[in-house]
């Protein structure tokens, strides 16, 4: 169970350019009239989350914004990736090194991409408690669904120290380097793999769940 006394953070990757949905900033694209990162970060908060950082990187000034207009006390750590390449790699890692500044590294970390809308409490609840029951040795859970890995990803302390100290690279090839300490967990559910890439991706996810979604314009010049 998630308590007070264990210290949750979530890292929210939010660098994308969004290209294959036009170069729209898909962080925020509202679901029932909410943008993805608040969405995201609610439902991080409502799993136990105390703290959050949020990787910005194309549409920086945009998401900063809308971060903005939260309460302030309510406001995740904002960092801006200055050349976010195709891979949230580089984000990941810049991510970690703004919550090593913050102090001890958390005890449990969830690692979420912005362009996710199914993700709810629920989900990550249930990752965090696969987490705790995850083989010995093992510092962080991928969780799969029929095979395909997804988010959120799930680190402890000693996890997010060996993933930042690697300096580059992500899970995945820690994973194949090091398969005893990277488990994963067969989830059911397919809002751990499903995102939002393509604007047909919307139309699926309407039909599927009734949702209402909305796209900001477009951030090409």
């Amino acid at each position: 169970m998630v308590g007070a006394a264990r210290r949750v953070h979530a890292l929210l990757l939010a660098a994308g350019a969004g290209s294959r949905m036009g170069f729209v900033p898909k962080p925020l694209i509202e679901v029932d009239g909410q943008p993805l990162w608040q969405r995201l970060l609610l439902a991080a908060r409502q799993a136990g989350a105390q703290e959050a950082v949020v990787v910005l990187g194309h549409h920086a000034e945009r998401l900063a914004a809308s971060i903005a207009q939260w309460p302030a006390q309510e406001r995740p750590q904002a960092v801006t990736n200055p050349q976010p390449g195709p891979d949230p790699t580089d984000s990941l890692h810049l991510g970690l090194a703004a919550i090593a500044q913050q102090g001890p590294w958390p005890e449990r970390l969830l690692v979420l991409l912005a362009d996710q809308p199914g993700l709810q409490a629920a989900h990550l609840r249930a990752a965090l408690d696969a987490f705790d029951q995850r083989p010995a040795g093992a510092q962080a859970l991928v969780p799969t669904v029929q095979g395909q890995p997804g988010h959120p990803i799930v680190l402890d302390a000693q996890g997010c120290a060996t993933l930042h100290a690697r300096g580059r690279g992500g899970v995945k090839a820690w994973r194949r380097e090091h398969p005893e300490q990277v488990a994963t967990w067969a989830a059911h559910a397919l809002a751990h793999v499903q995102d939002l890439d393509e604007p047909a991706d919307l139309a699926a996810l309407t039909a599927a769940t009734g949702q209402r979604l909305s796209l900001p314009p477009s951030g090409k010049p």
